[in-house]
């Protein structure tokens, strides 16, 4: 402490002022929401299913629903089973998903003993956060660059009851039922999925637990422990006396509906879902081309120990935790416009957060300026655990999209609270946002054992800029499809062309780019080159394109005692492969390698010291257009650079310089660009000419036969460096569905509640 003052003493009041500057802004820096994904009762999957459904007022039928289903069309719970009987009509009514027995295990390298064993929770959120990643854009190739955040909410695993229920024997234990059960597996699997290394959590403060976990996430981002944070939460209610319990003290409403500051209110309908939002710096946001959502301007999380009982979240511990998240965010109470509300159903719970929200908003009086509320719990039901984040995910929407949706039920608001005394508002159809300023808005989450958490969000400004000019028709672009199997594939394409029919303002380039820069490249690829929007929709309809069978190749390269070369490479180009092989016979004639006709001479006479040069010019012409080499035997000195190069391993120390200077499969230079050279058999973009170079022989190619090639090499495998193709900073990236999961079912009978 003594050497830090010592340090202080010697700086200048300007110096001194500038590092306390630089200080109080990494502090109260905006974090920027750049993507969501979602899983929700109703259907909805993706941030516009949920915007669609909250604008439109549409409420989740959850009275009398009865059992979800699984993939069969079996009910979660046999309802007239001799233990659960007695408690069938509680049963009956929830906000539920359907088909969560169903995995895409394949797609996360996950075995299926695992996946059997996992909880449905740990599923729901990897698939999920697939989602929310795709709509902010980024791959694991991104993340992996990166220090990643991972801030998951969860809580009851209730997954293995229905097999202590069943007494299923001690030897259909599995290893797998550790990690699969428990909670700390919830973040760590993300992180472990996506290969990424950070702070991972997982936090349980019950219907709090989301924005807690924001909370916590924002301050990791200021601290600069990491980059970019995944945020969200889960619940699946997967055994049914958890719901039984909450029904004996009177939580539940009787008519299976959650109907928050009504007249009707009398209790909450329990639901189930998925959300996770993509956070990072607002700064490397701007940095990266990203158009947020929103930004979090401040948080906060309070346990208020002074009440009634542990399950009763007291009027001043509410204000208490709103009143730290404004001074956190440095926002004034008559500032924010909105609140979306933790209001759950319970009457009494809403008379006391009304009144906490109107004294710590300072709207006592109806002449205060209006603040609106609202709570999405009467639309889906009330997801417990997982509701902060839908909540979260409602009120970026409605900073987005510049309107507050309207509140379901306000034609009874409860008359236990004064609201004609007060400035507290409902919008009972889509408003415009009552500011033509800042667009600030505060989001509510109490959990029942008492520890209460608000954060304020504000609309990015400026974010309604307009789009790039479109693309003129004619001008050609790549578009290019992956997945993990053929089905997948087949199904990405039908709902980007459903999603793609719907968003005419995108034009063809914006899409191809999106697809290259912000999607992983899986291994079964499909390239089409298209030049406008009626193409690119035809593209997609047709389905992906059939590939030609990757050819396999085996290289034997001896050296012998006479500096003679034995090389023999024996290919399996079938008749798909003409052009292919006439384009690497003139690239190979360029170069001054003999032909690849089969098979090579034996013993074939090369001058001494240029026959490593030319297998190496072989090697690297196959695996730039993605042949897959099966296999080869190598000799002499060379041995290990061969087999590195064959490989497509980055070249270790033994490797020639030359080596060093560029990728194997780095995408061919465009035509027509400066000094189109080929040094030292690597692919050089840009370089100046030198004695060794040789051109690249692809001037009769125009820009749409280039990207043919290229897009060939894509479909067989090769590694394709995009950012050669169209660099992403400065130009902006549209938001599209996410790669489709194809799952199978996935749940022992040991775990049915039969």
């Amino acid at each position: 402490m003594t050497n830090y003052i010592d340090y202080l003493e010697s700086l200048s009041k300007k110096q001194l002022m500038v590092m306390l500057a630089r200080q109080r802004q990494d502090e109260t820096q905006g974090i920027a929401v750049v993507g969501l994904g979602c899983r929700l009762p109703g259907g909805i999957d993706d941030p516009r299913s949920l915007w669609t459904t909250l604008r439109e007022g549409r409420v989740v039928p959850t009275e009398s629903a009865g059992p979800p289903t699984d993939s069969l069309g079996r009910a979660r719970w046999n309802l007239d089973a001799p233990d659960l009987a007695p408690i069938a009509d509680v049963l009956r009514s929830g906000a539920y998903l359907n088909d969560v027995d169903l995995f895409d295990a394949d797609y996360f390298g996950i075995t299926e003993q695992e996946a059997e064993r996992m909880d449905p929770q740990q599923r729901l959120l990897l698939e999920v956060t697939v989602q929310a990643l795709a709509d902010a854009n980024l791959t694991r190739a991104d993340l992996r660059r990166q220090r990643v955040g991972i801030f998951i909410g969860a809580s009851t695993v209730e997954y293995p009851i229905a097999w202590v229920r069943n007494r299923v024997p001690a030897d259909d234990l599995s290893p797998h039922m550790a990690l699969g059960n428990t909670l700390s597996a919830t973040s760590g699997r993300i992180g472990f999925m996506l290969g990424v290394n950070g702070p991972a959590m997982t936090i349980e403060t019950s219907s709090s637990s989301a924005l807690t976990a924001m909370h916590l996430a924002a301050q990791a981002l200021r601290r600069r422990e990491c980059d970019v944070a995944l945020v969200g939460a889960c619940q699946l209610l997967l055994s049914p006396f958890t719901t039984a319990v909450l029904g004996k003290p009177g939580m539940l409403s009787s008519a299976g509906r959650s109907r928050p500051f009504t007249t009707e209110a009398d209790g909450h309908v329990r639901g189930e879902g998925c959300g996770i939002l993509v956070v990072k710096r607002h700064s490397d946001a701007v940095a990266d081309g990203d158009l947020p959502y929103a930004l979090l301007r401040g948080s906060a999380v309070h346990s208020h120990g002074d009440r009634p009982s542990m399950a009763v979240t007291a009027g001043a511990g509410q204000k208490t935790v709103i009143e730290l998240a404004l001074r956190s965010a440095g926002v004034e109470p008559l500032d924010v416009q909105y609140v979306e509300a933790q209001a759950n159903g319970s009457r009494l719970g809403g008379i006391i957060e009304a009144e906490s929200l109107a004294e710590a908003y300072e709207r006592r009086s109806p002449t205060a300026p209006p603040l609106y509320l609202g709570s999405c719990k009467a639309n889906l039901g009330y997801l417990e655990t997982a509701s902060g984040a839908v909540g979260l995910m409602k009120t970026v929407l409605a900073l987005a999209h510049g309107e507050v949706p309207p509140q379901v039920g306000t034609e009874n608001l409860d008359p236990g609270v004064a609201w004609d005394r007060t400035g507290l508002r409902f919008a009972d159809k889509p408003t415009a946002w009552p500011s033509d300023g800042r667009r600030l808005a505060g989001v509510s989450s109490f959990g029942f054992t008492g520890i209460n958490a608000h954060v304020i969000l504000e609309g990015v400004p400026g974010r309604r800029r307009p789009e790039a000019a479109p693309t003129a028709p004619g001008v050609p672009a790549l578009l290019v499809l992956s997945a993990h199997n053929d089905a997948a594939l087949a199904a990405t394409a039908d709902r980007l062309h459903r999603h793609l029919d719907q968003r005419a303002e995108w034009d063809h380039h914006t899409v191809c780019r999106t697809l290259a820069h912000g999607r992983d490249h899986l291994p079964v690829r499909s390239a089409a080159v298209v030049t406008g929007r009626s193409e690119l929709l035809d593209a997609l309809a047709a389905g992906p394109v059939e590939r030609a069978p990757r050819a396999d190749i085996h290289v034997e390269l001896p050296e012998l005692d006479d500096s003679r070369l034995r090389a023999v490479l024996t290919t399996s180009l079938g008749p798909g492969f003409e052009p292919l092989a006439a384009r690497l016979r003139g690239c190979a004639e360029a170069m001054g390698l003999p032909a690849l006709d089969g098979l090579l001479t034996d013993g074939q006479a090369l001058p001494e010291g240029t026959w490593l040069a030319w297998a190496m010019g072989w090697c690297e012409l196959l695996t730039a257009v993605g042949l897959r080499v099966s296999g080869g035997l190598f000799g002499g000195r060379y041995r290990h650079v061969l087999s590195d190069v064959v490989a497509g391993r980055t070249a270790t120390t033994e490797v020639a310089a030359r080596w060093q200077a560029g990728a194997l499969g780095a995408v061919p230079p465009r035509p027509g660009a400066a000094d189109v050279t080929v040094t030292g058999n690597v692919w050089v973009l840009g370089a100046a000419a030198t004695a060794e170079a040789v051109p690249v022989p692809l001037a009769e190619l125009d820009a749409a036969g280039w990207l043919h090639l290229v897009g060939e090499q894509y479909a067989a495998g090769a590694e394709i460096v995009f950012t050669e193709l169209s660099a992403r900073a400065g130009q902006a990236l549209c938001r599209l569905p996410g790669p489709v999961l194809t799952g199978r079912r996935y749940w022992p009978e040991g775990y049915q509640w039969s």
